[in-house]
């Protein structure tokens, strides 16, 4: 008779997760199926310190957004497996940097309209003066030729 030990019982399926952040970055982890939602939270703090109270985790296919009240479910259960792209975004950070990049660009625009609107003024009046130069010159010019014209075409007196 053959000694049988029991076979080794196959690892958990395992998940494999990319994370982008509205920040740009992007990381990739892996997870056993049944780990948590919660537990691809404290990844998220800890590897990509964002603050989870505030990150809102969603997925672009299906369009869902993973709130707190799924934390305890298997990333199984919420159909992560085998492998999901989590979109992350702190809506308090991209408020405050967009805020601020609003008052860089206004700031900015205000200085260049500033700017635009003396050197416009210097430009125009330039334009101005050489428009009117130029004017009376075609005017003398046109007044030369048409003098020069009469007194070629004019027949001579005999």
């Amino acid at each position: 008779m053959s000694d049988q030990s029991p076979l080794p019982l196959p690892p958990p399926p395992r998940t494999r997760i990319k994370f982008r952040v509205s920040d740009g970055r992007t990381a990739t982890a892996e997870f056993a199926s049944s780990d948590t939602l919660d537990d691809v939270r404290r990844l998220i703090s800890s590897s990509l310190h964002l603050v989870p109270e505030r990150t809102e985790i969603s997925q672009s296919s299906p369009a869902r957004t993973l709130d707190h009240t799924l934390d305890k479910q298997t990333l199984a259960a919420l159909g992560l497996c085998p492998t999901a792209t989590l979109l992350l975004c702190d809506w308090e950070e991209r408020r405050a940097a967009a805020a601020a990049a609003a008052a860089a660009v206004t700031t900015t625009a205000t200085a260049t309209a500033t700017a635009d609107s003396d050197e416009e003024i210097a430009a125009d009046s330039w334009q101005l003066i050489s428009s009117t130069a130029y004017i009376r010159i075609y005017a003398v010019l046109v007044a030369a030729l048409a003098l020069t014209l009469a007194l070629f075409l004019t027949p001579a007196s005999q």
